[in-house]
């Protein structure tokens, strides 16, 4: 029997989804036919190279390879590995040797210069070295006049900007710039394929990025300059599309994209699961938080209630540890870890000390290694005016803020707000915003949208202001009698007898006011995915902009053109994802 191999559950909704990222990929078998011996190879080193690491203890999540089962296969979906060389096995019989044996020099008279970034990875790289070498080709480690082929999955901008002294060399005749897209198809084919539709086009003028707000009745095209300054007279009528850019996830899979409502049919289990996350988050085993937080959203997507413990066992994102406590549950109605736990003197005191404002976690671990265990011990020790104003009110910190409440700050911020400048624009952000009954904190910010760029001193003025009413009662910035600050965190209260509530102002300028609201409405997990999403298209979402970014590694090296959006609408439309109002945002 020929080996086959197939693919785990994650993988196949992404090649079912993505039909052009494995052309090979047979979609009725859910299977790839007749993997080579390099493919079995190249998998096997990988396997042991994670065990290794875990060993090491430079990995935790054990690698996903399965053992042969009748002459099959299973290909891990988390290992970015090139359908080239499994593409490459497809002809392997005795009919196809005397091509194989012609294809083994395809690569002669090419010297190659392989580019990371964009998706082309450091494994993937390697894997590629490794080909060209065996079919005759040559591979500069420095680019250089020699090269004929670059490989990249950049676009020609973002190549000449990591190699900008050679801009001249790589706009040359002589030098082909290709996709990896080409080796592959070369490897499947036999033989190296027409170059052309895989050529990257070499052009020096910056491309036109533009978006649109869905509620806007007139849509502005901002031409991006090789400044990166926006040119606001450059207006347009014609409609504009999201952001194109090489990867688009799908967006289904992306917690910023599911339904807002919350489901309760098995929240007994889930917050038991979520008191052990956070105890393991409070003692920093970040690893078991992590595995509880995915068991959390995989039982809250889980449409039935679950009534057996083999139930359980059977929901993907679940692990064997974590299913044997929720049958623990199940059973006698407790999880006795979560008991050992919480009634553990370390875990104890750590959350005690948590709870002030200012107190990290290895701060807390720090005091109670001194020996320290109550909140007498540590108002002794030498505190900072943050951690000394979060013990003055510590109770008063833990008590929740009602929506009237809050209304009734943010009534007093704009006032004085508006006394320093008649035309800004005040916003409440936070669990406020997404319509929460109360919120833990007041986040603040102010913005002018009739001028590009807030006056300095803006929040230094307002700050003056309510101040002078007492309305301020202590500061937890730093230097707040800066003109040029644009970022305040202190601590306010209304009238006496009331308590003293956590405030945060920030002013931000108009073009950058957009993602700012958006990443302080929240929620945080919310504001994880649609980051997340950026990334995975090659973007970089921040409270400040929106950004091309060319990463190596993982690692951002460069940033390229930032992306003009006029509202949170605009956000969602440039990374081509369905608007949600502030109250579906509740992830």
């Amino acid at each position: 029997m020929n080996p086959t191999a197939f693919f785990d559950e994650e993988l196949i909704h992404k090649l079912d989804s993505e039909p052009d990222v494995f052309p090979e990929y047979d979609r009725t078998r859910k299977a790839v036919l007749k993997p080579n011996k390099d493919v079995i190879n190249e998998l096997k080193r990988i396997k042991n190279e994670m065990e290794q690491n875990i060993r090491e203890g430079r990995a935790t999540k054990q690698f996903k390879l399965h053992s042969y089962v009748q002459n099959s296969l299973v290909l891990p979906y988390n290992h970015s590995f090139d359908h080239s060389l499994k593409s490459s096995s497809v002809r392997t019989d005795h009919s196809q040797s005397s091509q194989y044996s012609q294809s083994s020099i395809m690569f002669t008279d090419c010297n190659f210069y392989l580019v990371p970034g964009g998706g082309f990875t450091a494994s993937r790289i390697k894997l590629f070295k490794d080909i060209i070498t065996n079919k005759g080709g040559r591979i500069a480690e420095y680019f250089n006049e020699a090269v004929t082929h670059v490989i990249t999955a950049l676009t020609f901008i973002q190549l000449v900007k990591q190699l900008p002294k050679y801009e001249s060399i790589l706009l040359s005749k002589h030098v082909h710039i290709h996709t990896p897209e080409w080796i592959s198809t070369s490897l499947y084919n036999a033989s190296l394929c027409d170059q052309d539709a895989f050529t990257v086009e070499k052009t020096i003028k910056a491309p036109q990025v533009t978006v649109t707000s869905s509620q806007s009745t007139s849509i502005h095209k901002q031409v991006i300059t090789s400044s990166n300054s926006y040119s606001s007279d450059e207006e347009m009528s014609e409609p504009v599309k999201p952001v194109q850019t090489k990867f688009r996830p799908n967006k289904n899979y992306f917690v910023c994209q599911a339904p807002a409502e919350e489901n309760v049919l098995n929240k007994e289990i889930t917050d038991e699961l979520d008191r052990l996350e956070k105890i393991y988050i409070q003692t920093g085993d970040h690893w078991r938080a992590m595995a509880y937080r995915k068991a959390i959203a995989a039982i809250k997507r889980y449409p039935r209630k679950i009534e057996s413990a083999a139930e359980v066992r059977c929901i993907k994102g679940v692990g064997a540890k974590t299913a044997d406590k929720i049958e623990e549950f199940m059973n006698i109605g407790k999880i006795s870890r979560l008991d050992g736990l919480t009634n553990s003197e370390n875990v104890q005191t750590i959350q005690l000390f948590c709870r002030i404002w200012g107190v990290g976690l290895e701060t807390a671990k720090l005091w109670y290694s001194q020996g320290h265990r109550t909140i007498d011990d540590i108002s002794g020790l030498k505190l900072t005016k943050q951690q000394q104003i979060g013990l003055k009110y510590l109770h008063d910190f833990e008590q929740r803020i009602p929506r009237k409440e809050v209304e009734e700050i943010t009534s007093i911020v704009r006032k004085a707000a508006l006394s320093a400048r008649s035309t800004l624009e005040v916003v409440c952000c936070g669990s406020y915003r997404r319509g929460k009954p109360d919120s833990g904190d007041v986040d603040i910010l102010i913005t002018d949208n009739k001028t590009e760029k807030p006056q300095q001193g803006l929040l230094y003025k307002i700050l003056c202001k309510l101040k002078e009413t007492s309305f301020l009662t202590d500061d937890l910035s730093g230097k707040v009698e800066r003109e040029d600050s644009d970022s305040y965190m202190g601590v306010c209260k209304l009238e006496k007898g009331m308590y003293h509530r956590r405030i945060d102002i920030k002013v931000y300028d108009k073009e950058t006011f957009p993602f700012a609201l958006l990443y302080f409405t929240g929620s945080d997990h919310f504001n994880r995915s649609m980051r997340l999403f950026a990334h995975r298209m090659g973007l970089s979402l921040s409270d400040k902009a929106l950004t091309h970014v060319i990463r190596v590694s993982n690692k951002k090296v460069s940033e390229g053109e930032k992306i003009v959006c006029r509202s949170e609408e605009d956000i969602f439309t440039a990374l081509g994802l369905d608007y949600k109002e502030p109250h579906e945002r509740n992830a």
